[in-house]
């Protein structure tokens, strides 16, 4: 699964990271209606932080690494997850013409 980077200021409003992470899962809604066994809600993707640094050390290789409070990997997630072009399904596009 290939990491990703973003960019997220901290809880305090000044701090920049660069923070990695990865996506899996995640489906749209299928849009078809009818019996529920016809409709899919669709669910959110899987996101996991896999590290966090200052986002001007980003490119240091000797750059410590910064841990994000709960609150901001929470916030970091849902971010993420509202953001769908920032992170693509790992599921194929199926085109039903039907």
């Amino acid at each position: 699964m290939p990491s990703r980077a973003r960019t997220f200021v901290r809880d305090d409003r000044e701090t920049e990271l660069e923070v990695d992470y990865e996506v899996r899962g995640g489906s749209e809604p299928s849009g078809m209606f009818g019996p529920p066994e016809h409709y899919d809600p669709g669910e959110p993707p899987e996101v996991t932080v896999t590290g966090a640094w200052l986002l001007a050390d980003a490119n240091n290789p000797d750059a410590p690494e910064v841990e994000l409070t709960d609150a901001e990997r929470e916030r970091f997630e849902q971010e993420v997850i509202e953001d769908p072009e920032t992170w693509e399904p790992d599921y194929p596009d199926h085109d039903y013409d039907d």
